[in-house]
């Protein structure tokens, strides 16, 4: 028999994991990340920034030193999370239960969107602020230098230009991004937009986007082997490159009006894996009851996340700049 507070502890764990059912069935994204155990407010990785050199030698002769060259990158954990206050007279009738699992589910929802959108462009663009997630854009620009805050398909490795400045995309653009990395991408993440424009450039070939089963029974679309990720919250109003294959990701205003010039939509590649790219947390996300308010007759409840993202591997990701859909 199950004491009280064990009850107590297996209620909350059987909420918390609805929580993250419904926060990966919302997001694609979240149902291929991994996750790591975070122990500090800040996660720390090196990275190689230039190979050791290994020679051939005769008998007897001098071997040189080949130490490979390391450098430091780091990404702090954020605060993700916000309140949801219950009426405590429909908690008593016999709709409470159901208007709290809607409520959690809800708010999961929105928390895996937040999630989704600030994976890709977090501390970039005009309307950066400290306590965002450092996203994808900025993670893959700082495999050049930590003080990088623009896309360089020159001197970064994981940046693939498709143009100098924008065009129209073809369907090798994807094979050219996953060559960026070592190894298969375990998918190519992308918006919607992208999609239709690359589905009917196979189809103009003769061919399409094959179709299989994923987790929660959802449907996953392929190109080749590699699985086809939607993240609705990729940008399709990014800048030009500026005719020298570079992207000014933080100076890019998210909220402007996609027209000439800036129309631009990203596409990764990305692999999962612990020492690739990969989340951290320290322990679960929590439901925390607050308690009773004051002020009004409500119960108010805490959903609290304390998540990050590192590329422990620079060459596990990789970006398409300078390329649009033609429209």
């Amino acid at each position: 028999m199950n004491t009280l507070d064990e009850v107590k502890s297996l209620i909350q764990q059987e909420l918390i994991e609805g929580i993250v059912e419904t926060m990966q069935k919302e997001s694609e994204l979240l149902r291929y990340l991994g996750w790591r155990n975070a122990v500090s407010h800040t996660i720390e990785w090196n990275i190689e920034t230039g190979e050791t050199n290994v020679e051939f030698y005769s008998r007897n002769e001098d071997v040189a030193e080949g130490t490979p060259a390391w450098a430091k990158r780091t990404a702090a954990l954020v605060r993700l999370g916000g309140d949801c206050d219950l009426d405590r007279l429909d908690l008593k009738l016999a709709v409470g239960g159901r208007l709290q699992s809607d409520t959690m589910t809800l708010r999961a929802q929105a928390t895996a969107r937040t999630f989704e959108k600030y994976a890709i462009y977090g501390l970039t663009s005009t309307t950066t602020n400290e306590k965002q997630l450092k996203g994808l854009l900025r993670l893959i620009a700082e495999v050049e230098s930590t003080s990088t805050t623009d896309l360089d398909a020159v001197n970064n490795t994981q940046v693939v230009a498709y143009h100098a400045t924008s065009a129209t995309i073809a369907v090798d653009c994807l094979d050219a991004l996953a060559d960026a990395l070592v190894g298969d991408p375990n998918c190519f993440m992308l918006n919607k937009l992208m999609r239709r424009k690359i589905k009917s450039l196979l189809r103009a070939a003769g061919t399409n986007l094959t179709l299989g089963e994923g987790k929660f029974g959802t449907k996953v679309e392929y190109y080749g082997t590699v699985p086809v990720v939607i993240n609705d919250f990729i940008p399709s109003n990014m800048d030009d490159n500026d005719g020298s294959s570079v992207n000014a990701i933080q100076s890019w205003s998210k909220n402007q009006t996609r027209a000439a010039t800036h129309d631009n939509s990203p596409i990764f590649a990305l692999q999962f894996e612990e020492k690739k790219f990969t989340g951290f947390q320290p322990g679960a996300m929590e439901v925390i009851p607050v308690g009773i308010l004051q002020k009004k007759d409500a119960v108010r409840v805490r959903l609290m996340w304390y998540p990050g993202l590192a590329l422990i591997n620079p060459r596990a990701a990789a970006v398409l700049t300078g390329a649009t859909d033609g429209t």
